[in-house]
């Protein structure tokens, strides 16, 4: 009960904990199209617990130009395909999936591989649902968001790498 009233959980495996409850929460939403923005709502909160589980250090901000570079051109690309309505929920997610990502791939580890597959799978999600359908998408999203949930949960029991770049 005391991490709820601090508003943060006290460690990382309660953080990675909720986040799966989230993401379970997320994909009952994306049954339904009328609760995708439920859906993604959920979905932004596990980022963010993620991004807490994965933390700070170390900050390896050099990793942050390459996760720009590569996800602006399709970010903008998405943008061109969204509903007026979409923009400002999805900008968001994708702003917490960005962070994610960097905060993944600085932890090394699983956490980098599971980091990397979750894009992977919203990338072809969101490709496949608002740009242009492609083949085989829903097999591709679903493997590899399960091998990133799974990838993630076992990063909870490693310890971080000491990077010093």
């Amino acid at each position: 009960m005391d991490a709820w009233k601090e508003g943060l959980p006290r460690n990382p495996h309660f953080a990675v904990q909720v986040a799966l409850l989230f993401s379970a929460c997320g994909d009952v939403f994306l049954i339904w199209p009328e609760a995708f923005p439920y859906g993604v709502a959920a979905f932004t909160k596990a980022q963010l617990l993620y991004i807490w589980a994965f933390g700070l250090r170390p900050l390896q901000l050099g990793l942050l130009l390459p996760i720009v570079l590569a996800s602006l051109p399709f970010y903008c690309l998405l943008l061109l395909h969204l509903s007026s309505d979409m923009v400002l929920l999805l900008t968001a997610y994708t702003l917490a999936l960005a962070t994610m990502l960097w905060r993944g791939l600085a932890r090394g580890g699983s956490a980098r591989w599971g980091a990397q597959l979750f894009t992977i799978s919203d990338t072809v999600l969101a490709c496949n649902a608002f740009i242009q359908p492609l083949p085989h998408a829903r097999l591709v999203v679903m493997a590899t968001y399960y091998a990133a949930q799974f990838l993630i949960s076992l990063s909870a029991f490693q310890s971080p790498r000491l990077k010093t770049n």
